[in-house]
């Protein structure tokens, strides 16, 4: 499975490459699907035994998009919004902070080199 999250500096958009599906966010729809996110209990819907736990609906209406996806792949899609949160703030406490990086991606480890 190819996922990837990263930012679009020259498009100005969040890219999501998930499931085979390219999705493409500005800012708010990036932090309201985060938001989304967060309001699921997973221990909650592993311990559900009903059909409904099982599948969940998420529309991205600006790539005219609807994904449907099991348990297995909402908490992978969890865990790369969370770690694409966790960039964004890190990116701009560095800003923040006036500490210049640069950052290299090597086999799916995020090295950042401070200048």
């Amino acid at each position: 499975m190819n996922t990837k999250f990263y930012y679009d500096q020259k498009r100005r958009h969040y890219i999501l490459i998930f499931e085979n599906n390219t999705i493409e966010m500005r800012l708010c729809e990036f932090v309201s699907l985060h938001k989304y996110l967060k309001s699921f209990n997973i221990a909650d819907l592993l311990e559900d035994m009903t059909d409904a736990a099982d599948k969940h609906c998420f529309k991205f209406e600006k790539n005219n998009l609807s994904l449907i996806l099991d348990l297995h792949q909402l908490i992978s899609l969890q865990n790369i919004i969370d770690q694409g949160m966790f960039d964004m703030k890190l990116e701009d406490l560095l800003f923040r902070l006036n500490i210049s990086c640069s950052v290299i991606n090597i086999e799916s480890n995020t090295l950042i080199e401070v200048l």
